[in-house]
């Protein structure tokens, strides 16, 4: 359940604009002292990446699994295409199930990776949502923004510092 950020990136007008709400907001749904999710876009390649929580245990496997596949559900769904990522990499060491991945999402996936990511094909970025409505996305996007700010100011000091802390620590 994304929420409202689900529906800003329901919204959106194209793949891009999906990418940039999956990880602006996603402070919004969830919450990890260890890091934030981010997406980068450069000439060379363009990638949506879920920050490391090793080390991996079976329980922390999982998160990863369920984040990256989400992810590619959502895309899929908006979209109607399984073709957008050209790879997926992921820190954890090969699972027994590891041939899974490549049939499931439709691209190469590399494993024992400096970092987790879903990495797109660059010409699909500008690829439409099939939900696209700019009114809407706007109204959301205002919602979102106004909701970010209240989370901000409503964290503690304690928060603060597990924030700040928290990925040095690992």
């Amino acid at each position: 359940n994304l929420g409202y950020s689900g529906l800003a990136a329901m919204t959106a007008n194209n793949v891009r604009g999906v990418m940039e709400i999956l990880s602006r907001y996603e402070s919004l749904t969830s919450r990890c002292y260890r890091g934030n999710s981010s997406y980068s876009e450069s000439d060379e390649d363009c990638m949506l990446m879920f920050f490391s929580i090793a080390p991996y245990n079976s329980y922390n496997t999982f998160v990863v699994d369920n984040v990256l596949a989400c992810w590619y559900t959502i895309l899929k769904w908006l979209t109607g295409r399984d073709d957008i990522f050209k790879a997926v990499h992921i820190e954890f060491p090969e699972p027994s199930y590891g041939a899974a991945y490549e049939k499931i999402l439709n691209c190469p996936v590399y494993f024992d990776q400096p970092f987790n990511s879903l990495e797109m094909h660059r010409d699909c970025l500008d690829t439409p949502i099939k939900y696209s409505d700019p009114i809407l996305h706007y109204t959301l996007i205002a919602l979102c923004d106004l909701l970010l700010a209240r989370l901000a100011q409503a964290e503690q000091f304690k928060h603060k510092v597990l924030n700040i802390l928290g990925p040095m620590l690992h």
